[in-house]
């Protein structure tokens, strides 16, 4: 006995696998399991050059880099689902230094902190950093962009509140990704 298979060319648009057309915007349904907190993380330098110079100003060879991270809990899609995470955020230089000395940041709107934080006040949430976050739900959308400094930056950006852990919303945080995606700006 053979299986005879039954082969058919889809035609679906000239271009459509275009470079441009690509877009790197990946949503997810997050629960945030605890505050958000400023981390530092001490790294040592690795070029000799950036070393030697350390050394001139007395330092010890290391240097800190200082974001803020938000822990949360990834409820969908389902490839990931369960698994823990922290959302990063990338904090400027001076807003480093802010925290560093223990004084707060500033969040001006330009900086991904500022953003991450008026977001949440744009879904009426609490902010990132209270206690009240811990159980809320968040549609959030990861990508990446270009600085003027030529680094690519990965951003994340609050979409959309479905309420808490034990009152959400997950068919609406679907209906709001699959909305997103359908009309979002194709980019590479």
């Amino acid at each position: 006995m053979v299986n005879e298979t039954e082969t058919r060319v889809i035609e679906v648009g000239a271009g459509v696998l275009d470079a441009k057309n690509v877009n790197d915007r990946t949503y997810r349904v997050y629960e945030v399991t605890g505050r958000g907190n400023f981390v530092a993380t001490k790294r040592s330098y690795t070029n000799p050059e950036r070393i030697a110079e350390d050394a001139a100003r007395g330092g010890d060879g290391t240097f800190e880099i200082i974001d803020f991270r938000l822990p949360v809990v990834q409820l969908f899609p389902d490839l990931g689902a369960g698994e823990e995470r922290e959302v990063v955020i990338e904090l400027t230089r001076a807003q480093a230094e802010a925290v560093s000395e223990e004084r707060p940041p500033t969040l001006n709107i330009r900086t991904a902190l500022g953003r991450f934080a008026k977001q949440f006040g744009n879904v009426d949430a609490p902010a990132p950093n209270d206690d009240d976050i811990q159980g809320e739900v968040f549609v959030m959308a990861h990508y990446t962009s270009e600085g003027r400094n030529g680094r690519t930056y990965r951003n994340t950006d609050v979409v959309a509140h479905l309420g808490d852990r034990l009152n959400y919303d997950l068919e609406r945080g679907k209906e709001i990704i699959e909305e997103e995606q359908a009309s979002s700006k194709r980019r590479v």
